[in-house]
């Protein structure tokens, strides 16, 4: 989620710009979990997955990927802050956001 979330920023893209847009619908407190995380416990108890990923991703998606990978080794919470960065965008003046996991967080 947070590299569709870093490509977004990085060709300009709002949130709800682009008309017919599709959105992903992720189980929210998935959303929050590293994907490496998701896999090894996927991984662990054996579950498969019917979806391949792409077989050949653009030099842009690539770079922008092992960037994103190496800037969260140097500094963790990287992915969380532009996921966290991407629900205030998508968020109305006012509206309700969701309550945070624990009070230090908020």
């Amino acid at each position: 989620m947070a590299l569709e979330i870093f490509l977004a920023y990085l060709q300009g893209e709002c949130p709800g710009e682009a008309a017919g847009e599709v959105r992903r619908h992720w189980i929210r407190p998935l959303q929050r979990i590293p994907k490496r995380e998701v896999r090894l416990y996927g991984l662990i108890l054996d579950l498969g997955s019917d979806c391949t990923p792409p077989s050949l991703p653009n030099q842009f998606h690539e770079q922008a990927r092992r960037q994103l990978f190496e800037f969260d080794c140097r500094h963790p919470g990287t992915n969380y802050s532009l996921l966290k960065g991407w629900e205030r965008l998508l968020t109305p003046k006012g509206g309700r956001r969701a309550k945070p996991l624990s009070k230090d967080m908020e």
